[in-house]
């Protein structure tokens, strides 16, 4: 008698443990597809900073040229600047043609 009410304390605490598992599974699962959300916005949040970043030097690069000397640098050094980019770009499309 003794040794079946032992065994269904038993069984009561398994039943009790097994929910328990379940239900932090369930909660690790949710969590998990959070943070796999959370770092697909992340990533998009930082392409966009990039894309903003290149932006904002385009900007600035404009602001230069039309206002030279705004941001102590000469008109001179700006059309070198532009010419070693474009040197860059014939570059890079001479080696994507070959």
């Amino acid at each position: 008698m003794i040794l079946s009410k032992d065994l269904d304390e038993l069984n009561a605490r398994a039943l009790l443990v097994a929910g328990k598992l379940k239900q932090l599974q369930a909660k690790l699962e949710s969590q998990q597809a959070e943070m796999a959300n959370l770092e697909t916005l992340l990533e998009a949040e930082r392409k966009k900073n990039i894309e903003l970043s290149e932006k904002l030097k385009i900007v600035k690069l404009a602001q230069n040229i039309s206002n030279p000397g705004s941001e102590n640098e000469p008109a001179a050094e700006i059309k070198k600047k532009i010419n070693e980019y474009i040197r860059e770009i014939d570059s890079c499309i001479a080696i994507l043609n070959d």
